[in-house]
């Protein structure tokens, strides 16, 4: 079993005790008087070593398998299901929420930090393709126009759109004439829309060519109009 199965295989457990050994168990975990010595979390088997602290320090070992809770004893006169078990069985899935969580946290880690190298990466593609075009470095002007290229970009990735509004293309560094709310559809659907930078703003560009808009001198960038398909502007 995996955490979320054993979670949930511990909560179903725990439901086997009757009512008032569940209130007093449930208790004596609040109060803290539970130890886990050791959980172990295995593919067939969970086994849990604890101590509780009731009218003495009593010793507690549980085994789930595939059978349910099976081998388990307590060293207080009840002996099985009792209020120690109960206790240490809502500690133990304690444990296994916890180490969920912390599964989730560096899972999300995990893919911000690759999310964050892909954008280095589809950032840097567009800074090279610019520098070679002009065959010099990028001043400060272009490197923020890079950025505001890169967020664009994101930001249609992200809501899956399929055209920017002029206020968006201008942003670019690309004029275009009409109101900056109006939006501009380029493609038929989110499938459509490139995955690289650079085709992204060759698109824009070749778009801008043909609507006749004015290409701004310090962009300075080479476009490929074979890159953008026939497009109906509506204007």
């Amino acid at each position: 079993m995996n955490l979320k199965e054993w979670n949930k295989e511990l909560l179903r457990v725990l439901t086997l005790f009757d009512g008032a050994t569940r209130a007093r168990g449930a208790e004596y975990y609040r109060e803290g008087r539970v130890y886990l010595d050791e959980l172990y979390l295995g593919e067939k088997e969970l086994s849990c070593a604890a101590k509780v602290r009731g009218k003495k320090l009593y010793t507690v070992n549980l085994l789930i398998d595939k059978n349910g809770l099976t081998d388990t004893r307590c060293s207080c006169p009840v002996a099985i299901y009792c209020k120690h078990i109960y206790a240490s069985l809502r500690s133990a899935q304690s444990r296994v929420e916890q180490l969920l969580s912390e599964a989730d946290i560096s899972r999300e880690q995990t893919r911000s930090r690759e999310e964050k190298a892909r954008d280095e990466l589809v950032r840097k593609d567009l800074h090279d393709v610019m520098e070679k075009a002009q065959g010099r470095k990028l001043n400060l002007s272009q490197r923020r126009r890079v950025e505001r290229i890169h967020e664009k970009f994101k930001k249609m990735r992200k809501i899956r759109a399929t055209g920017l509004t002029l206020s968006d293309l201008s942003e670019m560094g690309l004029r275009f004439d009409g109101f900056p709310w109006e939006e501009i559809g380029i493609w038929d659907s989110f499938a459509d829309v490139p995955e690289s930078l650079v085709d992204f703003w060759l698109t824009w560009i070749g778009v801008a060519t043909l609507a006749n808009a004015k290409i701004m001198a310090e962009v300075n960038l080479p476009y490929d109009m074979t890159r953008v398909r026939e497009i109906d502007l509506g204007h």
